[in-house]
């Protein structure tokens, strides 16, 4: 018999079908079970199976699902609130929070100091980050040069690029604080579930719930700061909750993909903030790095991986964290589904594909320019030189700004490859390309298809 609840829950994920493929729904979707819907609270409660599937609808299927269930329910104030089974009591009923004002950190448990591979490429952010989790313990510290110490770190930015580890030693400063002291407020968050939060605070009439909740915590830890950019809203609404937390001596740690410096369509006084404390930059790993993480993740696994294959996957992908994380999953699914062991020779098997895009032409500046150049009938010559031709101009403008998305390169670097060119004309660049894109289709499209071109997609 299904029930009324479950017959209008059924209804929400057709509505939001679209929005996800088979395996998000099959890991994350189609876990979740309806629990109650309360009309004059306004509350639909769910339960997850385990705190992983509920903090990954908070951070991330909360903002498509919550919309369907108010259609669903004739309810636009309706708001989902999410539990694990954990959070159950024996009777089966919903337990009441612990504590109100102290928001569920969101934090994943499987992220700590212990798991996280050291190199040259990140011991320095590992070390501020040991360091800022060690003296939050000590919210109030009397010791005058010790508050002014971790001043020093406050905030924490750790910027560099995709799948480098930056959130994982973001949760390795939280889970380290919740285990010397839970009492301890802690929330991890990304900026998109930051902006989102608020937009449906400002919706909804519930404007001071969100800043009680994000302005009295002990540790702010925000993913990805760059999505931000343009959210002019969003942006002062965090410029006052950084002060807040601020001036009460409480710890912000935020990541990014590029330094402050680099960051585009921000407030000056956020950034003036974010230059404030302490920025540490997280680096490509090196062989012995990517050797080394693969070791770990091996044990972790229980794997059984001769060393000339570990050497095998750390020479050849070389990206980052995530796509080494991916060449082991896909060695190890080769070897099960062929039910045999785990050879170098399977491993050339298994990464033919992935040793394949390896060989895609290397991204840089002079290839970016020659690839534009070629779509706009003229040469990286032009490009480079003095002219100020319309049409030459156009064409720079669309290749300084692919350098900056998809290499790592400052402003000032991007100028010199350029003809020398000053970083400020860089900066007008790339901001006149970005604004653009947002009402041109033809422009969207035409760097869309340039970024794909160089990527060798």
């Amino acid at each position: 018999m299904i029930t009324d609840i479950q017959a209008q829950w059924d209804k929400i994920l057709d509505m939001c079908d679209q929005s996800y493929n088979q395996a998000t729904k099959v890991s994350f979707i189609f876990p979740l079970r309806p629990y109650s819907y309360s009309e004059e609270d306004h509350i639909l409660t769910v339960v997850a199976p385990n705190s992983t599937i509920r903090d990954t609808f908070v951070n991330r299927h909360e903002r498509i699902i919550t919309p369907a269930a108010q259609s669903v329910y004739d309810d636009p104030e309706l708001s989902i609130k999410i539990y694990a089974t954990t959070d159950l009591t024996p009777d089966g009923f919903v337990a009441a929070d612990k504590d109100n004002d102290c928001p569920k950190s969101n934090l994943i448990e499987k992220y700590k100091f212990e798991n996280f591979v050291k190199g040259k490429c990140n011991e320095l952010a590992y070390s501020a980050c040991s360091y800022v989790a060690e003296s939050v313990g000590h919210i109030n510290l009397e010791n005058h040069s010790a508050r002014a110490e971790r001043n020093h770190y406050n905030p924490l930015f750790l910027y560099g690029g995709v799948g480098l580890g930056k959130t994982h030693l973001m949760h390795s400063v939280g889970n380290y604080i919740k285990h010397v002291d839970p009492s301890i407020k802690v929330l991890y968050t990304t900026a998109e579930n930051l902006m989102n939060e608020f937009i449906n605070s400002i919706r909804v009439g519930k404007n001071q719930e969100f800043r009680d909740k994000y302005r009295t915590i002990d540790l702010l830890l925000v993913d990805d700061i760059q999505f931000l950019a343009d959210k002019e809203g969003t942006q002062d609404e965090f410029f006052h909750t950084f002060n807040a937390l601020y001036n009460a001596s409480k710890q912000i740690v935020i990541s990014s993909d590029r330094p402050p410096s680099e960051l585009v369509k921000f407030h000056e006084r956020l950034l003036s903030r974010f230059d404030n404390g302490t920025m540490v930059d997280i680096s490509q790993p090196d062989f012995e790095t990517r050797a080394a993480i693969l070791e770990k993740k091996v044990e972790m696994r229980d794997l059984k991986l001769p060393l000339e294959v570990i050497q095998y996957i750390a020479k050849n992908i070389s990206s980052n964290i995530r796509a080494l994380e991916g060449a082991l999953n896909t060695v190890a699914s080769y070897a099960k589904l062929a039910n045999t062991t785990i050879t170098l020779e399977l491993a050339e098997r298994a990464l033919k594909d992935k040793m394949a895009d390896n060989t895609k032409p290397e991204i840089s500046v002079k290839y970016i320019q020659e690839t534009v150049a070629k779509r706009f009938s003229t040469t990286r010559e032009e490009l480079c030189a003095k002219r100020r031709t319309a049409g030459i101009t156009y064409a720079r403008h669309i290749a300084m700004y692919l350098c900056r998305m998809l290499m790592d390169l400052t402003h000032v670097q991007i100028g010199q490859e350029f003809g020398k060119r000053d970083h400020t004309s860089v900066i007008y660049a790339c901001n006149k390309i970005a604004d653009e894109i947002e009402f041109d289709k033809e422009l969207k499209t035409t760097v869309y298809d340039l970024e794909k071109l160089i990527q060798g997609e």
